[in-house]
């Protein structure tokens, strides 16, 4: 390999988007406690799952930042396989440590804006739906979190092929590809279930159109969950492990945090 391919490098790519949405995170959320308080709303349900997202959101940040200066993530595995192999091993338990804080961070705003559904719709079969909905997100998050914990069987073989005795892995490409599947599946559920409901208001179509625009701001994060989606399809995320994860955890970071920032953006208007 040459040297300028042993020298690339495309890590700063997560630190920027990283930094972009610490700052974006902070602000949304004190944001949306600053309108609630101004509005004298009681506190909610909603307002639990925006602060557990919240937490949940920096811990992907923080998982990724980590991965990236002590995993060696931005760099060619054969790079760093031969200047810093240590750090391959920090790598490897990346790959299922940040899928622990990533999967809870895209249920909780979802879950919230859900809460904030049951608040409005006052019809059973609304109801109904946002209650199934709810479930199938906790349901995803919990049975996507259970391979972290058997990704590699012994563990250690994730990160050393070689192993005495051996050992097997699971396909990593397919469990990240099949948990998007149902982020955008409850996405467009969650963004046809407030069209009956302002149809049926007696209000002008101004109001009308802009009810439909703050609730579509709850589904922003389906544009990136589908471009997560396709993107295990179109790339092998398993080769050149290190370098390829700049992605991956780019898409990890905006996805979660455009969630929390339409959940936020959705108390934003006195709906």
């Amino acid at each position: 390999y040459s040297p300028e391919y042993l020298a690339e490098y495309n890590g700063d790519r997560v630190i920027l988007c990283a930094s972009i949405f610490i700052v974006l995170h902070i602000f949304f959320v004190c944001l949306r406690f600053v309108s609630r308080r101004m509005k004298k709303a009681p506190w909610g349900w909603d307002d639990a799952f925006i602060v557990a997202a919240a937490i949940f959101s920096f811990g992907v940040i923080a998982s990724c930042l980590v991965d990236v200066y002590a995993g060696g993530v931005g760099y060619h595995v054969v790079a760093v396989a031969k200047n810093t192999p240590w750090k391959l091993k920090t790598w490897a338990k990346f790959t299922f440590i940040i899928p622990l804080t990533y999967l809870p961070a895209i249920a909780m705003p979802k879950l919230s804006i859900l809460c904030l559904y049951l608040r409005i719709f006052s019809e059973p079969i609304h109801r109904a739906v946002c209650w199934i909905t709810a479930g199938l997100i906790v349901a995803n998050c919990i049975g996507s979190m259970v391979p972290a914990f058997v990704i590699c069987v012994p563990l250690e073989f994730l990160w050393n092929q070689n192993l005495p005795g051996g050992g097997h892995c699971i396909d990593i490409d397919a469990w990240y590809r099949w948990s998007s599947l149902m982020n955008i599946l409850t996405d467009l559920i969650m963004l046809g279930l407030p069209i009956p409901v302002i149809i049926k208001l007696h209000v002008s179509r101004n109001v009308k159109v802009g009810l439909a625009i703050t609730f579509a701001t709850g589904s922003i994060g389906v544009v990136t969950a589908i471009i997560r989606f396709v993107g295990f399809f179109t790339r092998d995320f398993a080769e050149d492990g290190t370098w390829t994860a700049t992605r991956l955890i780019v898409l990890s970071i905006i996805e979660p945090g455009l969630y929390l920032i339409a959940a936020c953006l959705v108390c934003l208007k006195p709906v």
